[in-house]
C-alpha cells in the first residue's frame, strides 16, 4: 500500500512530465477550485490563492512551482491516477 509521501513524487513526475519545473495557472486554475482563470488572478492580486503564484522572466503569465502544485494537489486527496484522467483540450500519454 502507498503512502501519502509515496504518492507526491509520482503526481509531481507526471506533472514535470507535462509542463516542466513550472505550471501556468493558466492550466492550473481548475486544480485549485476556482470558478475561472480570472477569479484566480483576482485572488492573486489579493493575496488568497491556496499556493504561491509567480511571474518568469521573459515569460507571459503566471506560474507555480510544480513541486508545490504537487504537494498541494496530494494534500488535497488527489492521487495520481485522478490527475491522469483525461481534460478537455489536453490529450494525456498512458
Amino acid at each position: 500500500m502507498q503512502t501519502a509521501q509515496t504518492d507526491i513524487p509520482a503526481l509531481e513526475r507526471n506533472l514535470v512530465r507535462h509542463y516542466g519545473p513550472y505550471v501556468p495557472v493558466a492550466v492550473a486554475w481548475r486544480w485549485l477550485s476556482f470558478s475561472s482563470l480570472e477569479a484566480a488572478r483576482c485572488a492573486w492580486r489579493r493575496g488568497k490563492t491556496p499556493v504561491p503564484f509567480m511571474r518568469l522572466r521573459h515569460r507571459r503569465g503566471l506560474f507555480i512551482k510544480t513541486h508545490v502544485l504537487a504537494q498541494w494537489l496530494q494534500a488535497q486527496g488527489l492521487t495520481c491516477m485522478q490527475f491522469l484522467a483525461p481534460h478537455p483540450g489536453k490529450e494525456v500519454a498512458p
